[in-house]
């Protein structure tokens, strides 16, 4: 009888904030799961204190200099994920639709770009000559996006099974797989390389199978960092494939990783904060706590 009352007590609090609160400005992490550099701080996207699909409890935060601040407040966005920036437009992932901002406005009315029908998770992007790569995970899909044109019409890349995070370096494109599910691991589920991104045709670059989320190449190309939610850990890979985890932590939830400097920045989902990981000594700074 109280769990009833709990989440009737629990739904009515939503829908007072649904309805009565559209841009609600929250400054505190919640289910956090990508990160962006940007003006030197760290744009964050949160899907805010509910994961359902109805909700558009979403929001992004910017962190910088010690503090949290609202850049995008509730009322629009669903489950942000992934984000890129591009001559002054924000695209952010949002379930099945991609978001685009105008960093000159934010109060301005965003574009909403839609992909098929049958793509319902859209995850993370990234940008290379004014095109947008966008993965798609539970269609087996990278979509590409040109950005130069004015009528913005996705078209198939590649198919790749259940991509999730996505980093360029050069010609390489670099994606994870994760099941679809997010349990049960397939061996299909390991990161993949396109050697050249002009000419596309993947191949396995590691064996190890696991809960894959985010990527990010260092400076020199010649490290993969890749976050895994099976083991809880940041796990480093050469071009050659040979894996190593770099950091574990109990309990750790790695979404959608990024690299700045020598600092590996990692949203852990559930846990509703962020990790700076310095990667000369191997010491943690957490954001959100």
């Amino acid at each position: 009888m109280l769990t009833k009352i709990f989440k009737y007590i629990k739904y009515i609090f939503i829908m007072f904030l649904l309805i009565f609160m559209p841009a609600f400005a929250n400054t505190k992490i919640q289910y956090n799961e990508s990160l962006l550099p940007y003006k030197g701080g760290i744009l964050i996207s949160n899907f805010g204190f509910s994961t359902s699909i109805k909700d558009k409890c979403g929001y992004i935060l910017y962190y910088k200099k010690g503090k949290l601040n609202t850049f995008i407040p509730t009322g629009n966005l669903n489950k942000p994920t992934g984000m890129a920036i591009y001559k002054n437009k924000l695209y952010i992932c949002d379930r099945d639709r991609l978001w685009v901002y105008s960093l000159k406005n934010l109060n301005e009315k965003p574009l909403c770009v839609m992909l098929n029908s049958y793509d319902k998770e859209i995850n993370d992007v990234a940008i290379k000559n004014g095109v947008l790569y966008i993965t798609v995970t539970n269609s087996d899909r990278v979509y590409k996006l040109d950005l130069k044109q004015k009528i913005l019409k996705p078209e198939l890349w590649i198919n790749i099974p259940s991509p999730n995070g996505i980093a360029i370096k050069g010609k390489k494109v670099y994606i994870s797989s994760i099941t679809k599910d997010y349990i049960n691991v397939k061996d299909e589920n390991v990161i993949y390389v396109i050697e050249d991104i002009t000419s596309p045709k993947i191949k396995k670059l590691n064996k190890t199978p696991l809960l894959y989320d985010g990527v990010a190449v260092s400076r020199n190309g010649k490290t993969i960092y890749v976050s895994d939610w099976l083991t809880s850990s940041i796990i480093a890979i050469d071009n050659e494939g040979l894996e190593k985890i770099i950091y574990t932590k109990k309990g750790m939830t790695p979404a959608d990783i990024t690299l700045i400097g020598n600092k590996i920045i990692i949203p852990n989902m559930q846990n509703h904060n962020v990790i700076i990981l310095n990667l000369k000594n191997l010491k943690e700074k957490i954001i959100g706590i």
